[in-house]
C-alpha cells in the first residue's frame, strides 16, 4: 500500500515512478495526472516494465572509497578545538583463551591429549559441571566429554594454549572427578623409616604433593622383627622373610596411584634386593666355584648378574686357620657360607647357576689321596691353591687342624690328577720347616711336662715374643700350635717356616732358648674368680701393667669364655740375677713367685668387695640419669667401667614392679661413687622442675584433635619446636556427651 501511494505521488508530480510495476511492457514515460489517475482507479491495463532501462533503472556507481581524512566532529562547548579521529581498518578481535576475550580457535589451541577413564570411577552431575568450570577458569582450557556405553569408559578430550597448562588442566579432571578410594600399600616393616622421613618430612611432601591421606600403622601394632637376630641367624639358606606392613592411602583413585607409585619408588631400592646364602656346598669345593683368584665369581657377576650382583665365595675354614694362624674357636664360628647379594631376579639367576655347576662338578670329578706331614699342609692353600687350580683344574683338600690325619685329597678331571700331584709335591717340599717340641725341652725338669707345655704356649700366644723372633729373620714365620690339635696329639710343636733355610734354623734355635728359659719352677697357678678378671686388668690393662712391673712377673688370664679362674704367672725378670745352683735357683724363683701370688690374691680380694645398691626412683626421673644417647650414664660409670647401672630393672622383681628401680653393682668403693652421683642428678633435675616446670591439663572435643595434630604431625611439632611445650593427647578423657580427649601440655623454661 505504502508503495502504490508514493507511486501515485510521484505520477502526480510527473517523476518517474521509482517503483515501477513488474510487467512485459516497455518502461514507463511521463504521462498527465489524468492517465495516472485511470491506472490508479483501475481503468485500464498497467504497461510492461523495461528492465533494460537506464531510465528506469539507473546505474548506482562505484561505492565510495573508505575515507582515510581526519573528519571534524562539532566542536563541543567544552573544548577548545575539535577532537580528531582518524578512520581507518578494523582491528581483527584476538582469539579467545584464559584471561583474553574472544572465542579459543585452533591456533589459541593447539595443544591437545585425550585420555580416558573408567565411568563408573567417576563422579557425575555437579561435580563434573563444577570441575569443568574449574579448568576452564585456571587453565583457559577447553574439554569435551563423551560416554562410551560399551566399553564404560568416559573419554575427554583437552586443548590448551600450552603444554603445562594442558598438563594442569588433565591433573584438574582427573583428581575432581574420581572418587574417594582407600588403598593398601604392602611395605616392608625396615622401610617404614624412609618412608616417613626425618621429622615426617618425606611422608609430608607425598600428602602435600597427591592431596591424600596417608596412615602409618603404630608402632604397637607392628609385627616383631629384630633385624640383628635376622643377621645372625644361619639355620637356613634363605635369609627370613621380611614382614610387610599395610600402609593405607585415602583420596581420589588418580591421586591413591600416585602416592602409591611415589611410596613405591622410595623403598625400591630396599624391595629390589635380596641375599640369599648357600650352604649346601662343601667349603672344600670353594674353589672349583670361586674360580682362581676368584675369576669365576667375577664371571657370574659380569655374565649374569650385570653388574648388578656381588658374590662372595670364602675361602675353605681350614685355609683361613692355617694362613691366619688366629683364634680358632672364632675362624670355625664364622659364617663361611657362599653369598650372593643384588638385585632379587638377577640373585636367582646366580644362584641357579652356582649349584648348577657344583652338581655338575659332583658328576664329573675324580679323587686322590696321599700323605703329607702336617706340617706341609699350610704350603698349599692361598696362592698355592690359586697355582694348582689354574694350571691343572685341581683343587687340594687338606684335613683339619684339629684332625691328626695327615692325608689329603686331590680332586678334579682324570686326566689332570697325576699333573696336580707332581705339583703338590714340588709346592709342599719348596718351604724349609723346622720344628721345637715344647714337651720334649722340658721333659727332665718336671712329672708333667704336657701340662706345663701348655702353660708355655698360653704365655707365648699372650706376649709377643714369637713375633719378636720371627720379625728378626728374613722371611721367617712362626706358628704355635693349635689347640684343638694338642688335645687330640698330645704334641706341642712350634713351626718355624721360611724359605731360606739357614734363616729357619737359627729363628728355630731363638725360639729353643726363649721354650727353655720358661722352667717350671718359673711357673705358678693361681686362683682368682672369673668374675675379677676385668677389674685386675683393668681399662687398657694399666692396672696388671703395674702390678707386673712391680713384681717381675707377666700374667696371663685365660679367655673370657672360658669362664676359669686359673691365672698363671711367669717369672720374667733377670735370670743373670738367680743362683747358678738348680735348687738354689728353683728356691729363689719360688720365693718370688710366692710373693706375686700373695699380692695377686690381695687385689682380687679388694676387688671382689662387689656390692649392690638398689635405688627407688620414680620413672620421670631416669631419663635425666641416662642422659641424651646414654651420654650422663656413660660418664657415671667411668672409663674403667668398673660398675654397672641398670635403669629400671631390679634382679627377681615382676614386670610391674621394676619400673621405678636403679640397680647398682660393683666394687663398694665405685658403688658408693656413682649411687651418691644419682642421687644429685635426681634432686637437681626436681628443683629445676619445681622453678621452671609448668604443666596444664584441659579436655578437648576429639573431633579436633585431627586438626590440632595436623598432616603428619606437623602442627603439633611446629607447637612444639615455637613455643617450647611438650603436647600429649590422651584418649582415656571420661565424662559428658560429647567424647573427649585429655591434653596434657607441659612448658619447660630454662633460666639462663
Amino acid at each position: 500500500m505504502r508503495c502504490l501511494l508514493i507511486s501515485q505521488r510521484h505520477g502526480l508530480e510527473g517523476a518517474p515512478d521509482p517503483f515501477p510495476s513488474l510487467g512485459s511492457a516497455p518502461a514507463p514515460v511521463a504521462v498527465s495526472s489524468t492517465s495516472s489517475v485511470n491506472k490508479i482507479n483501475g481503468s485500464s491495463a498497467p504497461a510492461p516494465v523495461d528492465t533494460a532501462s537506464e531510465d528506469a533503472f539507473p546505474s548506482l556507481g562505484a561505492s565510495a572509497a573508505p575515507a582515510t581524512n581526519i573528519t571534524k566532529p562539532a566542536v563541543s562547548m567544552w573544548a577548545t578545538k575539535p577532537a580528531t579521529v582518524k578512520a581507518g581498518k578494523p582491528k581483527p578481535v584476538a582469539a579467545g583463551g584464559l584471561g583474553r576475550p574472544g572465542a579459543p580457535t585452533a591456533g589459541s589451541h593447539p595443544y591437545s591429549d585425550t585420555f580416558s577413564m573408567p565411568a563408573n570411577e567417576l563422579e557425575t552431575g555437579k561435580a563434573l559441571a563444577e570441575t569443568f568450570k574449574r579448568v576452564s577458569e585456571q587453565t583457559g582450557a577447553i574439554v569435551e566429554s563423551s560416554t562410551q556405553m560399551r566399553t564404560g569408559l568416559k573419554t575427554f578430550h583437552v586443548k590448551a594454549a600450552d603444554a603445562k597448562r594442558l598438563g594442569y588442566a588433565k591433573r584438574i579432571i582427573e583428581r575432581g572427578l574420581s572418587k574417594v578410594v582407600t588403598i593398601q600399600v604392602e611395605v616392608p616393616i625396615t622401610t617404614l623409616g624412609t618412608i616417613i622421613g626425618p621429622k615426617g618430612a618425606t611422608l609430608k611432601s607425598i600428602t602435600d604433593s597427591t592431596n591424600c591421606k596417608i596412615d602409618i600403622p603404630r608402632r604397637d601394632t607392628l609385627p616383631t622383627y629384630d633385624t640383628k637376630a635376622v643377621a645372625s641367624d644361619a639355620e637356613s639358606d634363605e635369609e627370613p622373610e621380611e614382614p610387610q606392613v599395610p600402609v593405607s592411602v585415602t583420596g581420589p583413585s588418580v591421586a591413591c596411584a600416585d602416592a602409591r607409585t611415589r611410596i613405591l619408588s622410595l623403598i625400591s631400592a630396599k624391595t629390589s634386593q635380596s641375599s640369599t646364602s648357600i650352604k649346601t656346598i662343601p667349603s672344600s669345593h670353594y674353589p672349583f666355584i670361586a674360580g682362581p683368584k676368584g675369576s669365576k665369581a667375577r664371571q657370574l657377576e659380569e655374565e649374569l648378574g650385570g653388574g648388578q650382583v656381588k658374590v662372595h665365595v670364602p675361602p675353605p675354614a681350614v685355609w683361613k686357620l692355617l694362613e691366619k694362624q688366629g683364634d680358632e674357636e672364632d675362624l670355625m664360628d664364622r659364617d663361611l657360607s657362599i653369598k650372593v647379594r643384588g638385585e632379587k631376579e638377577k640373585v636367582k639367576l646366580v644362584v641357579g647357576e652356582i649349584l648348577r655347576r657344583y652338581k655338575e662338578l659332583t658328576d664329573n670329578l675324580r679323587e686322590l689321596k696321599i700323605s703329607i706331614p702336617k706340617r706341609q699342609h699350610r704350603f698349599l692353600v692361598g696362592s698355592a691353591a690359586d697355582d694348582i687350580l689354574s694350571q691343572t683344574d685341581c683343587i687340594v683338600e687338606i684335613p683339619s687342624v684339629d684332625d691328626s690325619s695327615d692325608q689329603c685329597v686331590i680332586r678334579g678331571p682324570q686326566t689332570s690328577l697325576i699333573p696336580a700331584l707332581s705339583l703338590v709335591m714340588d709346592k709342599a717340599n719348596a718351604i724349609a720347616v723346622e720344628m721345637v717340641d715344647v714337651v720334649a725341652l722340658h721333659r727332665s725338669n718336671t712329672s708333667d711336662p704336657l701340662a706345663h707345655a701348655k702353660k708355655v704356649i698360653r704365655y707365648l700366644q699372650r706376649s709377643s715374643r714369637l713375633r719378636q723372633i720371627a720379625e728378626a729373620r728374613e722371611g721367617v714365620r712362626i706358628f704355635p700350635p693349635f689347640a684343638s690339635a694338642v688335645s687330640s696329639s698330645g704334641a706341642v710343636v712350634i713351626e718355624i717356616v721360611g724359605e731360606n733355610e739357614a734363616e729357619v734354623a737359627k729363628a728355630k734355635d731363638g725360639v729353643a732358648q726363649l721354650v727353655k728359659g720358661l722352667p717350671p719352677a718359673g711357673v705358678s697357678t693361681v686362683e682368682v674368680d672369673s668374675i675379677v678378671h676385668s677389674l685386675l686388668i683393668g681399662k687398657t690393662g694399666s692396672k696388671i701393667s703395674t702390678f707386673e712391673s712391680a713384681h717381675g712377673v707377666t700374667t696371663v688370664f685365660p679367655p673370657a669364655s672360658d669362664e676359669s679362674s686359673e691365672v698363671l704367672l711367669f717369672y720374667t725378670g733377670a735370670l743373670n740375677s738367680l743362683p747358678a745352683d738348680k735348687k738354689a735357683r728353683d728356691a729363689k724363683l719360688k720365693g718370688s713367685l710366692d710373693s706375686a701370688s700373695q699380692a695377686l690374691r690381695d687385689l682380687a680380694k679388694d676387688a671382689a668387695d662387689i656390692k649392690t645398691e638398689t635405688l627407688d626412683i620414680e620413672k620421670k626421673w631416669h631419663r635425666y640419669i641416662i642422659g641424651q644417647g646414654g651420654t650422663v650414664l656413660n660418664a657415671l660409670i667411668g672409663e674403667d667401667g668398673l660398675v654397672n647401672v641398670k635403669v629400671g630393672s631390679k634382679p627377681g622383681a615382676s614386670k610391674t614392679d621394676d619400673e621405678d628401680i636403679v640397680t647398682v653393682r660393683g666394687p663398694a668403693g665405685e658403688v658408693d661413687r656413682v649411687v651418691g652421683q644419682i642421687k644429685q642428678i635426681v634432686e637437681d633435675a626436681k628443683n629445676d622442675d619445681i622453678i621452671n616446670g609448668y604443666t596444664v591439663d584441659f579436655n578437648v572435643d576429639k573431633k579436633h584433635v585431627a586438626h590440632l595434630v595436623g598432616s603428619s604431625g606437623a602442627a603439633i611439632n611446629k607447637l612444639r619446636e615455637t613455643l617450647g611445650v611438650k603436647v600429649n593427647f590422651d584418649d582415656d578423657a571420661k565424662g559428658g556427651k560429647k567424647p573427649m580427649a585429655h591434653c596434657k601440655v607441659s612448658l619447660a623454661v630454662r633460666s639462663s
